[in-house]
């Protein structure tokens, strides 16, 4: 089967692999993550604080990363706020410049659901024909 014939696999599981973090931070400097149901025991742990969150309302604009475009939002969303500034104002605040995640042992469930497939699945489809 040529490359161009040849079925991408998107995902780890379509290709045998186990979902893994390189904790590169792309996903880190996108922007911090949407809190889920799951992620209470990390605020009542204490390793989350109401003040390091930001809650997007209803109708609000926000990123959808998965249409890569933006829209509005029809229901509340609690995120991790950004630190603000000129560079990356909306990265995630527990992202930590050439170490990676700062809480990473105890991250948010939409972190731990998100993983970067190797390179090398990559490369055939980046390349010129």
């Amino acid at each position: 089967m040529s490359m161009q014939q040849q079925p991408f696999l998107s995902t780890p599981a379509a290709r045998g692999e186990e979902p893994s973090c390189r904790r590169c931070g792309t996903c880190c400097l996108l922007g911090g993550p949407t809190l889920m149901v799951s992620d209470t025991a990390l605020l009542v742990g204490g390793t989350l604080t109401l003040e390091s969150l930001v809650c997007l309302r209803a109708g609000e604009w926000a990123r959808d990363d998965s249409r890569k475009a933006l829209r509005t939002l029809e229901g509340e969303r609690i995120k991790v706020a950004g630190p603000g500034g000129r560079v990356h104002p909306w990265r995630c605040r527990y992202y930590r410049e050439g170490v990676g995640c700062g809480i990473y042992e105890h991250r948010p469930a939409q972190c731990e659901a998100l993983f970067c497939p190797p390179s090398a699945t990559l490369e055939p489809h980046t390349t010129a024909r």
